[in-house]
């Protein structure tokens, strides 16, 4: 609604009555008819006169106090006209503010976080129960039909669902507390102005992976029964990027400001040395033999893909259900380098998923779709209790959404993305090369959101150097802030998002597909 404007100039309150002023004629009219005096008889018109006199006098008085007096008839106005009625009867002035009824309104309806919820809960679940066939039942120990050798507690769906319930529970009352001691999320000054004139968003706790990351991990824990050492590597390194997240989370609660916390070389430096703990203790277990051994190799599975390309160009057929034309492509990087390598991973997929998380909903989404991707190459691939925790993680994320979705009553902060984006690496670098680069193909959309800043602040830097004045390619980065500011939504932003976060994954399901066939043969 547009603001109510009425000059004090025109309308102004002598004594106990209302004023309306011509300054140009210096008249006024009020509820006497002192300028019809010359009408009286003779003896009365000195009466008259000094009648108004006292009328100019108390006229000239009550400007002192004409302030007070506008703004409450101005409030009485604002009162009582329910459109902007008044707005072109008088002209501002300039020494009196405007009031703006806008900032009473009620926010609008917001629509769609929920369907999202739905719609990536439902589907999610419905792709790990397609994958009962390579877990168990549940209370009952079994293994898959050749895939997996170890067996599995209960079935992905249920992993799933008690990670999902777990997740929801403990998130919610959570938020409860941070509300109550009202730990808001401080909004980034240089994100969307939206986000910082949103009264949603300034009044939303933050850290809420310290409630739905450890659920996940306990329910991934009590369904491999605590025995198998990769996993509990796994969650070790999680909790661990938990930590740090935590720290910075709460640093900036403190101070109140989005830019406190832990400073960026010391949360860098904690990354690392966390990853590169675990990529040591991954080494010592592999080489005594305590877990399977952890294949070096990377394993680039373009034989199940390739095979309709080669096909469509060179016309080649196939002499056996499982001949290749194309074979998969194997990179043998030794020991150290493929260690180095999951270190990075780790520490990449962690930031890539904290720079994701900057839409209600976004990183959740796609770290749930991510995990049941992972965590089925780890099934197919024979590592049964790595894709317990994958599936549980996924559950344990989207069971945040409940929360998080559009507009979410609690952010997950770093404490979430940082163990999530970790967890994820982590898992990939436990199962060994053959899950890196369905790792990379899986987390596409995280990688997009990375390349979008390092393209605009290279772009900024040599557009400066050249020509004096920086450019910038997206009109804000990370990419959703760029679609956000070209009018769209932020539950458009995070199913486009998360569409494409799905065919990234089954992409990434489809290149392992051939690295399994291939160890199949």
């Amino acid at each position: 609604m547009s603001a109510i404007r009425v000059a004090p100039s025109v309308c102004r309150r002598t004594g106990n009555e209302f004023v309306v002023s011509n300054r140009k004629t210096s008249q006024h009219r009020t509820g006497h008819s002192w300028n019809n005096s010359r009408l009286l008889p003779e003896s009365n018109r000195r009466w008259a006169s000094r009648a108004r006199r006292v009328s100019e006098t108390k006229t000239r008085a009550a400007e002192t106090d004409a302030k007070d007096s506008f703004e409450e008839f101005q409030k009485a106005l604002s009162d009582a006209a329910g459109e902007d009625t008044f707005q072109n009867d008088f002209q501002q002035d300039a020494n009196y503010p405007d009031v703006d009824l806008s900032d009473f309104d009620p926010p609008p309806p917001v629509k769609g976080g929920g369907v999202l919820l739905r719609v990536v809960a439902f589907s999610l679940a419905a792709w790990c129960h397609a994958l009962a066939p390579l877990g168990g039942k549940w209370g009952a120990g079994a293994t898959a039909n050749g895939f997996t050798g170890v067996s599995l507690f209960a079935t992905p769906l249920q992993w799933f669902g008690v990670a999902f319930i777990a997740s929801a529970l403990v998130s919610g009352v959570f938020c409860r507390f941070m509300n109550r001691k009202r730990l808001f999320q401080p909004i980034r000054e240089e994100g969307p102005s939206s986000h910082k004139d949103s009264r949603t968003k300034t009044k939303t706790p933050t850290a809420g992976g310290v409630a739905f990351v450890p659920a996940g991990c306990l329910v991934a824990l009590f369904f491999t029964k605590c025995g198998d050492p990769a996993v509990n590597a796994v969650v070790a390194v999680t909790l661990a990027f938990l930590a740090i997240g935590a720290v910075d989370d709460f640093g900036k609660l403190k101070a109140g400001a989005n830019d406190s916390g832990l400073k960026p070389r010391v949360k860098f430096t904690a990354q690392c040395a966390a990853a590169t703990a675990f990529v040591c203790l991954l080494y010592f277990l592999s080489t005594a033999g305590i877990i399977r051994e952890t294949s070096t190799t990377v394993s680039f599975g373009f034989g199940f893909v390739m095979d309709f390309v080669a096909q469509m160009v060179f016309g080649a057929t196939r002499v056996g259900s499982r001949s290749r034309v194309v074979q998969n492509v194997f990179l043998p990087l030794g020991g150290f380098l493929f260690y180095a390598l999951s270190a990075f991973a780790i520490v990449a997929e962690s930031n890539a998923v904290n720079v994701t998380d900057g839409v209600d909903g976004l990183a959740s989404s796609l770290c749930a779709i991510a995990f049941v991707g992972l965590g089925v190459v780890c099934l197919a691939g024979g590592a049964a209790s790595l894709g317990a925790f994958a599936i549980a993680m996924a559950g344990a994320s989207c069971g945040f959404l409940v929360i998080n979705r559009h507009p979410a009553a609690m952010f997950m902060g770093d404490a979430g993305s940082l163990s999530l984006g970790a967890a994820l690496g982590a898992t990939a670098a436990a199962f060994g090369g053959g899950a890196t680069f369905p790792l990379f193909v899986s987390t596409l959309v995280f990688v997009a959101e990375v390349v979008s800043v390092i393209l605009q602040v290279g772009w900024f830097k040599i557009t400066k150097k050249s020509t004096g004045k920086g450019e910038r390619l997206f009109r804000m980065a990370p990419l959703h802030h760029h679609l956000e500011l070209g009018g769209w939504g932020e539950v458009r932003v995070v199913a486009t998002m998360c569409a494409f976060g799905a065919l990234a994954a089954v992409s990434g399901v489809a290149v392992a597909i051939g690295w399994v066939f291939c160890l199949i043969e």
